[in-house]
């Protein structure tokens, strides 16, 4: 009984620590790709296979750019990016992406216009921001991995009891 707890513990914990959340701005892939090569190949085929074309490649440095693509909103579009990199003898896929703000009316005006800010988790359900990563998340997932962590570059504090 003791051991059902403690692999219970360990598995909510490590979901935890991958799960999503707000201010989230990329999505690393942990692959079972060879090479960065590879990886790139993998990434030129998902977004082939989803529609998006490519507006730049770098196979040695592994960076891929994909083209600008809409949302579930037709009011927004994004722009998805990659990143390939080995780390550890894996092969790792960050995806980031920008999109535009000019169709959110409170973005537009803080941004001024119709500016280009980073797809970030964030919003309600339905909103442009929401819109925004959730089509670069459904896109990366797409990309065959093993492992899916979420990069949040100012986690939120943890509550102190």
């Amino acid at each position: 009984m003791k051991k059902i707890v403690i692999i219970t513990l360990a598995l909510l914990i490590g979901a935890a620590l991958s799960a999503q959340q707000k201010g989230d701005t990329g999505i690393r892939l942990t692959t079972e790709y060879g090479t960065i090569m590879e990886a790139v190949s993998g990434i030129l085929e998902t977004l082939a296979d989803a529609g998006i074309g490519v507006e730049s490649v770098d196979m040695e440095l592994g960076i891929v750019n994909g083209a600008v693509t809409s949302t579930k909103r037709a009011t927004t579009t994004i722009q998805p990016r990659f990143l390939v990199t080995s780390k550890d003898g894996k092969i790792l896929i960050t995806a980031t992406g920008t999109g535009n703000a000019g169709a959110s009316p409170t973005l537009a005006k803080t941004m001024g216009g119709n500016a280009v800010v980073q797809v970030v988790r964030d919003g309600q359900k339905g909103s442009i921001l929401l819109s925004q990563w959730e089509t670069l998340e459904e896109l990366a997932l797409k990309v065959p991995h093993t492992e899916v962590k979420y990069i949040n570059p100012n986690p939120p504090e943890k509550k102190r009891k």
